[in-house]
């Protein structure tokens, strides 16, 4: 099985790399990471001990834009290092197999259907025309050559959780990584634990300029105002921890500024995350899509994609395109282009800002959990319920009774705090709304979030 897997191991790393997932999250910065016995940066030799025995198992948990698939991935492309001591596993390389959609007719105690998708994707990374044996498959498993990374457990549907069973006798899952935003979303004690967190202070102004530095960007670091743009920041953000994902944000919007100071600053957290939706409008510069055009229509369905459950989970193209088309708020499809599909596709494969987990998929999502999020909250903010108490109302007791509330929705009602502190005021929100956000949120604090 290690021949095997030696002689694949080249090419697994090249179509791993070009994976779209991968290339979106190509620069990794190390930052520290809650193992059980404190917090540290993590390395291939914390997995050594793991990794050596016959049941594997690496839990990331944590809130969205942490980092938990960037550090999935990272272990990832550990598996397959050519130097022991930069592997996951110090004795053989691994090939790193990624679950990050539902599995297609899964059904609960039937493992066939994941075998056969990890099967599939197995065939992809090894570039053979034919899918390796049921059999080999099975064994390359059992001893650990093959590494499940299911990305993304908790916003899976229930069939597919239910097929994700490390101890199952007849498909052992013996090198396994889980990211998930809750810590108890995996069924077995046999594992090692990791939390991704939040940024603070200093680990702020390390992280922005680790990131500049590897995006090739350290001469940023050299400017006399490098130090009054982080104090900037840090009052945008409101001097409070952070997630990577806005510190990632704002090194970018210091790169778009380098090339072009009239890029205008964010004054507050939800116009950060909006600079990812006018980098993408920028790049692709479609005359039917400038940023006017698209922010409000990807507010929409960034509602879409969370209405159901209020986090971000795949959702029906069907779902999309009938919100899409709905006269119910001011959002307007382009003019010239007044086909929902083709407003899909453009989000899909020009603006990348929604990707299809195979491109004959029925089911869409947001490459970036909390952008939908926050989208999803200035939709309600700006565009749906506005200044209507009674839609409020009606959205809260709709949240309330989402399963695992308060906790299962904190992101999301995070993002809507957020966004109706800063934005509110345009559109008359009700004081009451973000007391009732609060409350909510203090639900789960206490909790334990």
């Amino acid at each position: 099985m290690n021949a095997y897997v030696e002689s694949h191991i080249k090419t697994v790393e090249k179509n791993l790399r070009r994976n779209r997932s991968f290339v979106a999250r190509e620069i990794y910065v190390d930052i520290p990471i809650a193992f059980e016995e404190g917090d540290k940066r993590p390395a291939p030799t914390d997995f050594h001990a793991t990794f050596d025995g016959i049941n594997a198992i690496v839990r990331i948990w944590g809130e969205g834009g942490t980092g938990k698939t960037t550090l999935a991935y990272q272990l990832a492309l550990w598996a397959v290092a050519n130097q022991r001591y930069e592997r996951l596993c110090y004795r053989h390389r691994m090939i790193p197999v990624i679950i990050e959609t539902n599995i297609p007719g899964a059904k609960p105690g039937d493992s066939s259907s994941l075998l056969k998708v990890i099967t599939g994707n197995l065939r992809l990374l090894i570039d053979e025309k034919e899918s390796p044996s049921e059999e080999l498959v099975k064994n390359l498993l059992k001893h650990g050559f093959i590494l499940v990374v299911v990305d993304g457990l908790t916003e899976l549907d229930e069939n597919t959780r239910s097929i994700i069973r490390p101890n199952d006798d007849k498909l052992p899952l013996n090198a396994l990584i889980v990211t998930s935003r809750t810590k108890d979303s995996l069924d077995t004690a046999d594992s090692i634990t990791l939390k991704t967190g939040l940024l603070k202070g200093s680990a702020i102004a390390d992280f922005i300029e680790d990131y500049l530095k590897k995006y090739g960007f350290g001469s940023i670091l050299t400017d006399n105002d490098f130090y009054h743009e982080l104090q900037r920041f840090m009052v945008l953000v409101d001097n409070r921890e952070i997630t990577a994902l806005m510190a990632q944000l704002y090194a970018q919007h210091l790169i778009d500024r380098r090339g072009n100071d009239q890029v205008q600053r964010p004054k507050n957290v939800p116009e950060l995350i909006d600079t990812y939706v006018t980098r993408m409008c920028d790049q692709v510069a479609l005359p039917e899509y400038p940023v006017q055009v698209t922010y409000p229509l990807a507010c929409k369905i960034a509602w879409a994609c969370l209405e159901e459950s209020l986090t971000p989970i795949e959702t029906p193209i069907k779902k999309i395109r009938e919100h899409l088309i709905r006269k119910t708020d001011d959002i307007s499809l382009p003019t010239a282009q007044d086909d929902p599909d083709i407003v899909i596709s453009v989000f899909t494969d020009l603006l990348r800002l929604l990707q299809r987990p195979y491109p004959t998929a029925s089911v869409i999502k947001f490459n970036l959990d909390p952008l939908s999020e926050y989208l999803a909250a200035r939709y309600l903010v700006s565009y749906w319920c506005r200044e209507d108490s009674t839609k409020w109302r009606d959205f809260f007791d709709l949240a309330e009774r989402k399963s695992g509330a308060p906790e299962s929705v904190a992101g999301f009602l995070r993002a809507l705090a957020d966004t109706v502190q800063n934005k509110g005021h345009e559109s008359n929100v009700p004081d009451f709304v973000l007391t009732k956000i609060n409350a909510i949120m203090g639900a789960a604090s206490r909790n334990g979030l």
